[in-house]
C-alpha cells in the first residue's frame, strides 16, 4: 500500500519486537528478520517516495543484525528526567497534581498507554467541545503530545 502513494510514511516500532527477540539465548525469527531486511533495502518504484522510521532500545542487537546498517540516519533520543516526565504529562493535561508525580514512578511509556487508554475511552475534553479529534472525536491526541514535547524542548533550549 505505501508504495502505491507518491509519498509514503511507515514506522517500525520496536523492531526487536516485531523480530520476536528475546534476550535470553537469544532468540529471534530469523524468517522476519530476513524478510524486514529484504524490504527495508528495497527502493520504491520510480516517481515514488518512502520515508521509514524504526524504533528500538536495543541499538546494539539491531546492529548485529544488520538492520541498523539499512537506514541512513540513527539518532539516539536520551530519556526523560523525572522533572521533564512531569513536565510531557502535566502539559498533556491528562494527569494533575499528584498524579503526575505518581506517573513518574511507574514509568512513561506505561502513563502514556494510560492516556491513551482513557481518550479511547472518553474522549479529550477540548476536543469534544470543538467537535472532536480525528475521526469519531477519539482517539489518541496527537496534537497534544506534540505541543508538550514543543514546549519542552523550547524550555531545554532557554
Amino acid at each position: 500500500m505505501a508504495l502505491q502513494s507518491p509519498l509514503s510514511l511507515i514506522v517500525l516500532d520496536e523492531i526487536e519486537r516485531l523480530l520476536e527477540y528475546v534476550s535470553i539465548g537469544p532468540r529471534f525469527s530469523n524468517a522476519v528478520l530476513q524478510t524486514l531486511l529484504v524490504l527495508l533495502k528495497k527502493n520504491p518504484p520510480e516517481g515514488r517516495r518512502l520515508f521509514v522510521i524504526g524504533t528500538t532500545s536495543l541499538g546494539h542487537v539491531m546492529q548485529e543484525m544488520d538492520v541498523a546498517a539499512t537506514f541512513n540516519v540513527a539518532l539516539h533520543v536520551p530519556c526523560l528526567t523525572k522533572e521533564e516526565m512531569k513536565s510531557v504529562l502535566g502539559q498533556l493535561g491528562a494527569f494533575s497534581g499528584q498524579d503526575v508525580s505518581c506517573c513518574s514512578l511507574i514509568g512513561f511509556g506505561a502513563c502514556l498507554r494510560v492516556v491513551d487508554w482513557g481518550s479511547l475511552t472518553l474522549g479529550c475534553v477540548d476536543c469534544l467541545a470543538a467537535g472532536g479529534c480525528g475521526p469519531g472525536g477519539s482517539g489518541w491526541h496527537a496534537h497534544q503530545a506534540v505541543a508538550a514535547a514543543a514546549r519542552l524542548g523550547e524550555a531545554r533550549a532557554a
